[in-house]
């Protein structure tokens, strides 16, 4: 089998964590280099427990022609520049959400595929798994009654105030690293985009948004609330609220493996067993065909344009920094 030949671009958290475990499931791709600093603890523990691949600058690796495509990990502020330069050398790009913060940056991400012609494309994984079209199946097969209402909770706290994700500067705080997946989830499960959007807030020291309560008008009598928070205890779920029943998923979106969805009437409970492979090994898959078979990327720019509105929307009802 053809394989895409990727780079990474900076040797992150979840390089080490997600993506590298990841690509030991891919068969249609491999990581032939990663852009970082030679020497870094993280990068030796990779480099002795995965095949071998080659370790170089940021702008050398978008120079080799060898490269196919690059996944971009880096924070946040850094999204829309590498991403860019990345489609400028002809490579294709699966880049960490947000893969933006504001709308007016998406278009020339847009504009960028279009005028290169390479395929770019969020790094939603949970996209990637069964777990919102058995929900939306669900509903729509009406075992919950009418939708009335989508909850989201999402806290994961950090204990460095030096982390980028608690940084203004390199775009941090909840709404963008974890309030993102709940408005995701809540516009998948509903197929509807927020009309408007009432917020509570609270700031970290450093001026970035730690806890953020959200509800979210969905129109047709439906209301989403998401909460999401980098300075309380962890804690994550997604409820879906009918007239005669309630849909239970009590982890991420992005969890893989033997998974269950409870479904509860008034005439008992239900499990609903679900398995989901390992979506982020899903997502490089799948961009692998868009690149070798012409399939077109599951999440599509559109897709991340309308919770990139979202999140906007966040930040203005909490008067955050983002909005001025």
């Amino acid at each position: 089998m053809k394989q895409v030949r990727w780079g990474i671009l900076g040797c992150a958290d979840i390089a080490e964590r997600r993506i590298f475990p990841a690509f030991q499931e891919v068969a249609n791709g491999v990581v032939a280099a990663v852009a970082t600093r030679s020497g870094s603890p993280r990068l030796e523990r990779i480099r002795a427990a995965y095949p071998p691949f080659r370790v170089c600058g940021y702008e050398e690796l978008l120079a080799d022609e060898a490269i196919n495509a690059v996944y971009i990990p880096l924070p946040n502020s850094l999204h829309l520049e590498w991403t860019l330069k990345a489609a400028k050398a002809g490579k294709h790009v699966l880049c960490e959400k947000p893969i933006v913060c504001r709308s007016r940056e998406l278009s020339q991400i847009k504009q960028a595929a279009q005028e290169h012609s390479v395929h770019i494309m969020e790094a939603f994984a949970c996209l990637h798994s069964p777990l919102y079209p058995t929900i939306r199946r669900l509903i729509a097969e009406g075992e919950i009654g009418e939708l009335r209402a989508v909850e989201a909770v999402f806290s994961s706290p950090l204990q460095s105030p030096q982390s980028p994700k608690l940084s203004p500067e390199f775009l941090g705080g909840s709404i963008h690293d974890v309030g993102c997946y709940n408005l995701l989830s809540i516009r998948q499960v509903t197929g509807r985009e927020p009309v408007s959007v009432k917020a509570y807030g609270s700031f970290l020291p450093s001026g970035v948004d730690g806890t953020v309560a959200a509800l979210l008008d969905l129109g047709g009598g439906i209301v989403g609330y998401s909460f999401s928070s980098k300075d309380g205890a962890n804690h994550r779920g997604l409820k879906v609220i009918g007239s005669r029943g309630i849909i239970t998923f009590p982890k991420t979106p992005n969890t893989w493996g033997q998974l269950e969805i409870t479904l509860a009437r008034p005439e008992g409970n239900r499990i609903i067993p679900l398995t989901a492979s390992n979506t982020y090994a899903a997502q490089l898959e799948q961009m692998g065909r868009c690149i070798l078979e012409g399939e077109a990327p599951l999440v599509s720019l559109e897709e991340s344009g309308n919770n990139i509105r979202a999140m906007e929307l966040l930040h203005a009802a909490i008067g955050s920094w983002m909005s001025r």
